[in-house]
Order: structure tokens, then C-alpha cells, then sequence
């Protein structure tokens, strides 16, 4: 121990009582932030009702809908690449964090903790929140992994060779064993024939929240993955402003590796918006975390300002509406998604004649143009030479639209 801790003691004649009070000295010199007020207090329980509560509840449910039409659309023999196989896999992610986060959330903030919920909490409910939370973010950075090799590499790494399990498997793998600690952070207690659930001594070690949830947690779920999908994503931005027709083989390949790019360049910007409270809140506990065990082991409890704990709360919202909100990405951004779901919901008649209404006006457009290749055979209106090219590309432009 420093001796410097323990000025009025004579250090010849050291002894335990000496100890304590320089462990005294040391604990009345801890910062472990300043008693809330009942207004501060007010002011974050209405932001763990209304956004944990009202808001996760509502937005929730709205996703998991959401979620449930892009499964749907996505199943379709229409998506059979790899991209929108990992798509596939996004959405399933994105629904067990929905479903487990925020009955989570939403339970506590109503504070209408069931049986059901108390039991299913330890095993189901806690570690698979954290599971879907790090499959989504793991699985957006694959995606743009597979975006940054499509694009960038395509001769390289043609779409044949672009298999989905390659991603799968290891964002299955790696969200799973990172949040094995997880199954053993609570355990289930019966009180009087009512089960309750307490944290565990692991939970509660030192070692464990600061190596673990701290150290190990926040820079892998937090802080890489930012860095890591904004560094692809400006290098394909970057590549696109000097890409060829030739490295695709086409236009039309083209554009549509471009569509797909811009899907997932929505997700990627959706994702740091939302994500943004929470990494916000990482960064704040991983710069106080030693002083988060000090004033633990002065049994003093630590009290982050009230805007970290107003944050607490948004994040868990914004969290939950990032995992719900990709369908309305894909709808207005993807363009084959968009016409088959509208094809899903029994809209052929308006893809139809949206068809027979722009193949008219394309050849109108070619009859009346100089220059045409097409030639009048006679004043019936008989044409002797074949279809015209521009009926034919803008064909191929709806059919790629």
C-alpha cells in the first residue's frame, strides 16, 4: 500500500488499525457522483416509462410485424443470392433481440414482472437479448463485407463463389460464444413457493465486469463494428466514383449491385443513428468502470450523471426501433424487394399495368423519335422491321427496377 495514504500514522508502528483508517482516507476521497434529487429521479423514471415502456412496447410490436413480412418476402424463390440470404438472417436476429429485449425492457419499466417472466429471465430472456443484439450488429457488418467484396472485387469474387454460410456461421458462432458468460449472470431463487431471480457472485466479480462486460464487451459490440462498417462503407463510396461497366459485365449488373449497395448503406447509416445512445453509454462506463468497483467496494453506490441515465434508456429504444425499422428500408431503398412484396399483398394488376403503361409510352416515345431503326412499311400502321432496341432496354430497366 502507498504510504503516502496514511500521513498520521508512524510507519514503524504500522498495524491494522492504521490500515483502516488509510482505507477510510482513501474511500472519502472517491467521486461516486453527487445524491439525485427527487426532480432528476422524476425526470428518469419518466424516460425508463415512456421509452422503455410506452415507446419499446409500441415500436416493438410494429417491428416484429415488420420483421415477420421481410421473412416472408425474403423466403421467395426471387432471393436466392447471398446478399439477401444474409438479409434473412438480419431479420431473425433482429426478432429474437426485439422479443427478448424488449419484453425486457418493457416488463421492468411497468414493473409487471409475471412468473412466467421471472423464470424464463436467467435462461431465455437475458442472454438471448444479447444474443440477437450482437447477431444484428456482427450480421450488418458481414453485409457489408459481402457489399465491399461484390463491388470492389466482383472478377475476384464473383457471386457463385459469395456463399451465405460463410457469413452465417461465423456471426452464429461468434454471437453465441461471446454471450455464454450471460447464461450465468442470474440464478433463479424460490422464496415461499415464488420464484425470484438474484445476480450471481460471477456476475457480481470484479474480474468479470471489468475484463469481460467492460474491457472485452464494449470495444467487440461497440466501438469495432462502428469503425469496421464505416471504413467499408466509405471505400465502396469511394470505388464507385471511378467504376467501369466492364468490371460487372453489364449496366444491368451493374445497377443492381449499386441498388444492393444502397440498401445496405441505408441499413449502415440507420445503424450508427440508432446505435449511437448506446455506444454513447459504453464509452461512459468504460471510462468509469474503476471507479464504478471502487465506490463498490466502499459499499457506496456509484451515481452516473442524470444524462447518462435519461441515455440508458433512449438507447434501449433506439436499439429496439433499429432491429424494426429494415423493412421500411428495404420497401422504399430495394427495388425487387418492393415489387415483390407488392406482389405478396395482391397487387399484380397495379405491377401490371404500371408494365403495359410504360411499354406503350416506350414505343409511342420510339415511333415519333428521328433516327429511328424502326421503318413504316405502309399507311396501315404495319412495321417491317423487328421490335425496337428501346422497347426491349426499357423491358429490361422495369424487370431490374
Amino acid at each position: 500500500m502507498n504510504s503516502s495514504l496514511v500521513p498520521v500514522c508512524d510507519r514503524q508502528s504500522y498495524n491494522l488499525s492504521c490500515e483502516e483508517e488509510a482505507v477510510n482516507s482513501t474511500f472519502d476521497q472517491l467521486d461516486c457522483g453527487a445524491d439525485p434529487t427527487n426532480f432528476t429521479l422524476a425526470i428518469v423514471q419518466n424516460y425508463r416509462y415512456y421509452f422503455d415502456g410506452v415507446l419499446v412496447s409500441i415500436f416493438g410490436f410494429i417491428g416484429i410485424i415488420g420483421n415477420i413480412f421481410t421473412l416472408i418476402v425474403l423466403a421467395r424463390p426471387k432471393f436466392k443470392d447471398c446478399f439477401h440470404k444474409l438479409l434473412f438472417a438480419l431479420a431473425c436476429y433482429d426478432t429474437i433481440f426485439i422479443i427478448c429485449g424488449g419484453i425486457n425492457y418493457t416488463c421492468r419499466a411497468f414493473k409487471a414482472g409475471s412468473t412466467i417472466f421471472t423464470i424464463l429471465f436467467p435462461f431465455f430472456i437475458h442472454p438471448f437479448s444479447y444474443i440477437g443484439m450482437s447477431g444484428s450488429i456482427f450480421m450488418t457488418f458481414a453485409i457489408s463485407i459481402e457489399r465491399f467484396l461484390g463491388i470492389c472485387y466482383p472478377l475476384k469474387f464473383p457471386p457463385h463463389t459469395r456463399k451465405a454460410w460463410f457469413y452465417i456461421l461465423p456471426v452464429s458462432f461468434i454471437s453465441i460464444v461471446t454471450n455464454i458468460p450471460r447464461f450465468f449472470d442470474a440464478v433463479l431463487v424460490w422464496k415461499d413457493g415464488e420464484p425470484h431471480y438474484a445476480p450471481t457472485q460471477f456476475r457480481m466479480s470484479e474480474s468479470y465486469i471489468k475484463m469481460y462486460q467492460t474491457y472485452f464487451n464494449i470495444p467487440f459490440s461497440a466501438i469495432m463494428p462502428l469503425f469496421s462498417m464505416f471504413f467499408l462503407n466509405v471505400r465502396i463510396i469511394w470505388d464507385l466514383k471511378n467504376v467501369k461497366v466492364q468490371r460487372f459485365g453489364s449496366k444491368k449488373k451493374l445497377k443492381k449491385e449499386v441498388n444492393l449497395f444502397f440498401v445496405l448503406l441505408s441499413i449502415v447509416v440507420t445503424f450508427l443513428i440508432l446505435h449511437s445512445p448506446r455506444i454513447i453509454v459504453d464509452i461512459y462506463e468504460f471510462l468509469h468502470v474503476d471507479i464504478v468497483l471502487d465506490c463498490r467496494k466502499a459499499e457506496i453506490l456509484f451515481k452516473p450523471i442524470m444524462l447518462i441515465g435519461c441515455l440508458t434508456h433512449v438507447a434501449h429504444f433506439t436499439t429496439i426501433i433499429n432491429s424494426g425499422i429494415n423493412f421500411i428500408i428495404y420497401s422504399f431503398v430495394g427495388n425487387t424487394f418492393r415489387r415483390e412484396f407488392v406482389r405478396l399483398i395482391g397487387c399484380n394488376k397495379v405491377i401490371d399495368s404500371t408494365y403495359s403503361q410504360r411499354t406503350n409510352m416506350s414505343e409511342m416515345s420510339q415511333r415519333s423519335s428521328p433516327g429511328s431503326n424502326q421503318t413504316i412499311a405502309d399507311q396501315t400502321g404495319t412495321y417491317a422491321s423487328p421490335p425496337s432496341q428501346s422497347c426491349h432496354s426499357s423491358l429490361s430497366k422495369f424487370e431490374e427496377e
